[in-house]
């Protein structure tokens, strides 16, 4: 019966469910552009199959 129950609780919890790691806030302050996708932007929406899943574009004319 923790308030942190939100099934049985309406509502926030009490304070914090998770705290993100420092792996975590050290990928977002530094990011590596490497990879796949390169230097620059990545656009994405959900998928029009409406299944659950995203897709990704790395160019605004392959996002429309």
């Amino acid at each position: 019966d923790s308030p942190y129950n939100t099934y049985r609780h309406k509502g926030l919890p009490p304070g914090p469910i998770c705290v993100p790691s420092k792996a975590a806030l050290d990928a977002v302050l530094n990011p590596d552009f490497g990879g796949k996708w390169g230097l620059g932007n990545m656009f994405f929406c959900a998928s029009p199959k409406f299944d659950g899943t995203h897709v990704f574009a790395r160019t605004l004319p392959e996002h429309n």
